[in-house]
């Protein structure tokens, strides 16, 4: 089971046209032939914008490995129809795709960091990040924002999703793909067929939650989503008042499941945290697997979002240009939904929610990522107090009165 990242603060995934591995001390060199798919469009259909000698450069894309689900011995073979495709359409050029090794020594950002500073070839023109990568890349200067979108090309996207990729009002990611984590349990472990999951009925009922309290990073974007959805949180600047007032919903809640042993991580019978395309697995195997919300005050749909973005590595305006028509053109809703099987969960668009056969799942991720409120950008001293109070109370080492006192007196300080 794997659980999400929420960007710095909060918290998609990809779809596309990919095929070969290179690592970035051979960046510089072609791979090998056999993995290498390109495709070369005639010069008349290059852009204005870039000169010929561009043209002759492949665009360069990077795909975090970690994006994508293997779907057979040939990983890249569901990929090369929608690239030739592509090469077909009167913007399309070479395109070289490497499929990167999100475990390397330091992970993809150092991967980044590396070409960046020593082989400068070897930047991509266009990559996918998830939200916390986003964020700690922005964060260092080595992303570029996106200029003159068209407005087609986000009105499509959910404004929570939307939202996560843009700092300061500037956007530096555009989403592509998401997958979202909720509770999932198995029929019959209820004296009901279905369940609100809000706080009081959890508690009323007594209905064990296997929490990963030691994924920090999972237990973050947790307490941030759950902090973020309460009606307590009136608007994008909240005064001390209402933050204290949305976490004492939740401390509390948090600190009565603990004392009456409801997050015990070893009860078979617990719901447990599921990330969704894990969750469709699942319940095409054993149709007595369901969804819940994460637990909130109301029991609404609410979960967590784990988004994949389109990113600039480079600042040359005649390849960001080159990058941005190949995210329009495979970011399109109408041919999302083909070609997508080797990447998890769900298109960036509202409108994939539309089309496709509406049951209840699909009902409850649509409502998940519309309905939520978008997250706020925090001061980092801020975030590290109330998870640090949150761990506290769920390993019993603090009261929920004191853990708040202590916020209280924080954010007075800070205001």
């Amino acid at each position: 089971m794997r659980f999400p990242i929420l960007p710095a603060v909060l918290v998609l995934l990809l779809a596309g046209s990919l095929f070969a591995c290179g690592q970035v001390d051979e960046a510089d060199a072609p791979p090998p032939e056999e993995a290498q798919v390109t495709a070369t469009a005639e010069l008349s259909s290059v852009p204005t914008l870039i000169p010929d000698a561009l043209a002759i450069q492949p665009l360069l894309i990077w795909i975090p490995d970690e994006v994508i689900r293997p779907v057979s011995e040939d990983a890249y073979a569901p990929f090369e129809a929608p690239l030739h495709e592509y090469q077909e359409t009167l913007e399309g050029s070479q395109v070289d795709l490497r499929i990167k090794d999100a475990d390397a020594s330091g992970g993809i950002l150092s991967i980044l960091k590396d070409a960046q500073e020593v082989a400068p070839a070897a930047v991509p023109d266009l990559m996918l990040l998830n939200g916390s990568n986003l964020l700690d890349a922005t964060a260092e200067g080595r992303l570029h924002e996106w200029l003159d979108l068209p407005e087609e090309a986000i009105i499509d996207i959910p404004n929570l999703l939307l939202s996560a990729g843009q700092i300061d009002g500037l956007t530096y990611g555009i989403p592509f793909r998401f997958a979202v984590t909720h509770l999932h349990y198995r029929q019959g472990t209820l004296t009901e067929e279905m369940m609100v999951f809000s706080y009081a009925d959890i508690l009323e009922r007594a209905f064990p939650i296997a929490l990963p309290i030691a994924d920090d990073r999972f237990m973050r974007e947790l307490l941030l989503t759950q902090m973020f959805h309460s009606e307590k949180i009136l608007n994008e600047t909240p005064s001390p008042a209402e933050w204290i007032a949305a976490l004492e919903e939740i401390y509390l809640f948090y600190e009565m499941a603990t004392s009456q042993g409801l997050l015990d991580v070893s009860r078979e019978e617990s719901a447990s945290f599921i990330q969704s395309d894990d969750f469709m697995i699942v319940k095409a195997e054993d149709p007595t697997n369901q969804f819940a919300a994460i637990p909130n005050r109301r029991g609404t749909e609410l979960a967590v979002v784990d988004a994949w973005f389109w990113v600039l590595p480079k600042s040359d305006p005649a390849r960001r240009q080159m990058a941005q028509q190949f995210m329009l053109w495979i970011s399109d809703a109408n041919r999302q939904y083909e070609g997508m099987n080797p990447f998890a969960a769900f298109p960036a668009s509202v409108s994939h929610f539309l089309t496709e056969p509406q049951d209840e799942y699909l009902q409850f991720v649509l409502a998940a990522i519309t309905q939520t409120n978008e997250p706020i950008l925090l001061d980092a001293s801020f975030v590290d107090l109330i998870q640090r109070n949150f761990n506290a109370i769920l390993r019993g080492e603090l009261s929920a009165e004191t853990a708040l006192a202590e916020i209280e007196t924080h954010l007075l300080e800070r205001n």
